[in-house]
């Protein structure tokens, strides 16, 4: 951030300017300066690292709401789906009406799963037909087809909310860190101002 490099190079240069010689030697005025070197230097540090610690979170959260989209969709094409199926009740031919209980059994299957998570045999998840159909497969190296899987709407709407507070957190804390500089620097230009105040004035005769 533009704004962050600006209060870094000024506390930078304020840093150089520190100088525990310059401190009356009381225990008060020492801890004091020990502590506004302390302080300054967690402001540099979390100014300095703010775009880096922000990095992770952020590309983790842009990842899980690109999966979301593909889960969201499939699970409104279900609903659809589910909507308008017939009544498999009613259906005379005993084949047909099997196969479409058997279709309306995987659209239910799909659904839940879809909202709440699957399980998993193996390592790999086990989806209904209609999320396979919906959201396809991945072919691996030695060409097997295996059923994509994003994780279900909830899964990763917690996963979202979860790296929103962090990213929250951390911005918070870079808020902090901009005031701490802000402070300092201002403290700084106090007591320049301060000290020219002070100084004695000499007269010529």
């Amino acid at each position: 951030m533009p704004e962050d490099a600006d209060l870094v190079a000024r506390l930078q240069a304020l840093d150089a300017t520190l100088d525990s010689r310059d401190i009356v030697n009381t225990p008060r005025a020492q801890d004091a300066f020990s502590a506004k070197k302390s302080l300054l230097a967690r402001t540099l540090s979390g100014l300095r690292n703010v775009d880096n610690d922000l990095a992770k979170p952020l590309a983790a959260l842009a990842d899980a709401e690109a999966r979301r989209t593909p889960v969201v969709a499939a699970l409104a094409e279900v609903e659809r789906l589910i909507e308008d199926a017939p009544e498999w009740k009613t259906i005379r031919d005993n084949r047909e009406r099997d196969r479409e209980w058997s279709r309306q059994t995987d659209l239910l299957a799909s659904r839940n799963a879809l909202t709440k998570g699957v399980e998993y045999m193996g390592g790999l998840p086990c989806v209904p037909a209609a999320v396979r159909e919906l959201l396809g497969v991945v072919v691996e190296h030695d060409g097997r087809q295996m059923p994509r899987w994003y994780g279900s709407v909830s899964e990763l709407d917690h996963r979202i909310a979860e790296v929103g507070r962090k990213i929250a957190s951390l911005r918070a804390r870079h808020d902090a860190h901009r005031r701490d500089a802000e402070a300092l620097l201002a403290e700084h230009q106090h007591d320049a101002e301060q000290r020219l105040v002070e100084q004695p004035v000499t007269t010529t005769s």
